[in-house]
């Protein structure tokens, strides 16, 4: 709702890509929904959320916002809890769309973690450096809100920054967080 909210006090009218954006979100959220509900369901395993899984589901779920598109994941398994989860997956969804929307034909999705209770997650694309002005700014986000959702978000959960930069032929997003 947020989204949609602030879409709507700048613009009188969405675009496709902001109706596609804040249909990204919702699903986003319904993903870590119903991962919650079968953790819940499934006592045995716990309420952690599967970060690789819900990574791949987010990743499975946008795969129509560009047609020929390839999209590779990297990862390994570990959990987090499940409002570090939910806020991943807005944070996730949001780089992800502007990287599958601007990219030339590939992103690459990497998860890891470090051996001080971080995880980290790396979205890389080939976008030319022209659309990271078309995007909205330097960070790569789009100027419609989202770039200032996941910087709050990252900043109010996780006590971090998304970095954004250009590494060679390809612009990166990295977001780390707690475990």
């Amino acid at each position: 709702k947020s989204l949609l909210s602030m879409d709507l006090r700048t613009k009188s009218v969405l675009s496709q890509r902001d109706v596609k954006r804040v249909s990204a979100h919702v699903q986003s959220i319904s993903t870590v929904q119903d991962m919650v509900k079968e953790r819940i369901d499934s006592p045995s395993s716990g309420q952690d959320i599967e970060v690789a899984e819900m990574l791949q589901r987010l990743i499975k779920g946008l795969g129509s916002v560009k047609s020929g598109v390839s999209v590779e994941f990297e990862g390994e398994e570990f959990s987090a809890n499940a409002r570090t989860a939910s806020s991943l997956a807005v944070i996730v969804t949001e780089v992800l769309f502007n990287a599958l929307s601007d990219c030339r034909s590939s992103v690459t999705v990497r998860l890891s973690r470090d051996g001080e209770g971080l995880g980290k997650i790396a979205i890389t694309d080939d976008r030319p450096d022209s659309n990271e002005e078309e995007a909205g700014d330097a960070t790569g986000q789009s100027s419609s809100g989202g770039g200032t959702l996941v910087q709050f978000l990252a900043r109010a959960d996780f006590k971090r920054e998304v970095a954004y930069r250009r590494v060679e032929d390809t612009f990166e997003a990295e977001i780390s967080f707690p475990l």
